[in-house]
């Protein structure tokens, strides 16, 4: 949730804005369910603890985690079942984009790493990090929890050290390295409410380069873009071309989604791009799928 959070235009998109939510407490969600966008209609009635806090999503005074988390319980079948899964299958229920996950470890090149990282920013991608499920001491006396997904917000560079700006949904909060480093300084946060400056402070904390790669298995990046448009096509069996008339320079990503297993067996797809007026070939490929979910992609230039 915190990976969104500052994505207000996403946020817009998922509880569209309507008449019905302030008056009646009825909330629209827009999920992607089984690759195709839904409206999951949802109340403003939430499980809570006995000391009046929710018992599942908790984002100081914000409403919008409540309401999502509802609709997604909706969607598979109740709350008992939102323990677990992995943030790609989230960041593609809430964006529609599809992630790519990338492994860290004491090999890891800082180089390499600290880029991917600035770019996925700079492009407004969307970045979740992810704790490993074993030595759960280790990562307690540390301040982290394990089997857990974080959120990166930002980067910064201070005294020739990279450091990694990271968000929880929990309490427990990151005591190593950097951890007594100021989240944001006095002239960011002085016309801010106290709520958010508590907020800040207890669910932020930098994080070094070195340690950021101890300490999380993989991070996540969802490659949504803001402002895109979207064309999403429902498959077919047999054969269907696609035509697309581009009428000025632009960026464009093609993505293939395959939800029924059996299609896993064996499936292929071509595509052919155009790039003039005169039909100038500038690239063939196919993808061949198989059972284990294993691309293999072969291309013609």
């Amino acid at each position: 949730m915190m990976a969104i959070a500052k994505h207000r235009k996403l946020l817009e998109d998922i509880i569209p804005e309507n008449q019905y939510s302030l008056e009646f407490g009825i909330f629209p969600v827009r999920l992607l369910v089984d690759h195709i966008w839904t409206i999951v209609i949802v109340d403003g009635h939430f499980p809570i603890l006995p000391n009046e806090t929710p018992y599942f999503a908790r984002y100081y005074g914000e409403l919008w985690p409540n309401i999502i988390e509802k609709a997604v319980a909706k969607v598979i079948g109740g709350y008992h079942k939102l323990a677990g899964g992995i943030p790609a299958d989230a960041f593609r229920s809430l964006t529609g984009a599809s992630s790519i996950s990338y492994m860290l470890g004491p090999d890891t090149d800082h180089g390499r790493l600290w880029d991917r990282i600035q770019f996925s920013l700079s492009s407004g991608f969307l970045i979740t990090l992810s704790t490993n499920q074993t030595d759960i001491e280790s990562y307690e006396n540390f301040g982290l929890a394990h089997s857990h997904v974080y959120s990166l917000i930002e980067t910064s560079i201070a005294d020739d050290r990279q450091l990694f700006l990271i968000g929880t949904t929990i309490w427990r909060r990151w005591n190593g390295k950097c951890s007594e480093l100021v989240v944001y300084p006095e002239d960011v946060t002085k016309n801010w409410e106290k709520s958010k400056k508590k907020m800040a402070n207890q669910r932020l904390f930098w994080m070094e380069i070195d340690d950021f790669c101890k300490w999380f298995l993989l991070f996540t990046v969802c490659r949504y873009r803001e402002g895109w448009d979207e064309l999403r096509i429902n498959g077919c069996h047999g054969e269907k071309s696609l035509y697309l008339h581009v009428s000025h320079r632009c960026q464009i990503t093609i993505e293939i989604s395959l939800s029924d297993p059996k299609m896993w067996e064996y499936h292929d797809v071509g595509f052919i791009f155009v790039i003039d007026d005169i039909g100038k070939l500038a690239l063939c490929f196919s993808v061949e799928f198989h059972r284990a979910q294993k691309v293999k992609i072969y291309k013609n230039y």
